[in-house]
């Protein structure tokens, strides 16, 4: 049973980072504590049992550093034959940090009644971004002017 992970972004503190682990089959995960370890911190799982892709997500603290890497899993995960995957090594992502895309206030375009405007997916993240990094937004006003929609997602 082999495993392929794939990440190339750049993401922001304070935001929710997804990483999707590929198996060469279908497999299950279980066990008490179900996640992958990586150098930003762990990631729980989230969804993904039954199928060849596991998804495990968590919060980019504000001590993450560096590129993104997975260094182990937690959880037993097992083919439809019961045999285990074993985590060796570490797989490093092209995923970074960004500081850049951690948005203050100014970053938003804003209509002419004062209101700041999310107009796409960035926008968004960067709201997250702001408000998860503890910056008060009191008394602000955000509206969402267009349709948003994140692949990554699961129902």
């Amino acid at each position: 049973m082999n495993c392929n992970v794939h990440g190339q972004f750049s993401m922001p503190y304070g935001n929710t980072v997804y990483v999707s682990v590929a198996f060469s089959e279908i497999v299950t995960i279980s066990g008490s504590t179900k996640r992958i370890n990586t150098s930003w911190g762990d990631l729980s799982y989230v969804a993904g049992d039954g199928t060849n892709v596991l998804t495990f997500s968590g919060e980019i603290s504000t001590s993450a550093s560096g590129t993104l890497s997975i260094t182990g899993l937690s959880g037993t995960v097992q083919d439809l034959a019961g045999k285990s995957f074993t985590w060796s090594g570490t797989e490093t992502l092209s995923t970074t940090l960004d500081g850049d895309l951690t948005y203050d206030l100014s970053d938003f375009y804003t209509d002419g009644s004062g209101n700041y405007l999310i107009a796409c997916h960035d926008d968004l993240w960067g709201l997250a971004g702001l408000v998860n990094g503890g910056n008060s937004c009191d008394g602000k006003t955000f509206l969402q002017v267009a349709d948003i929609e994140f692949s990554h997602t699961t129902n």
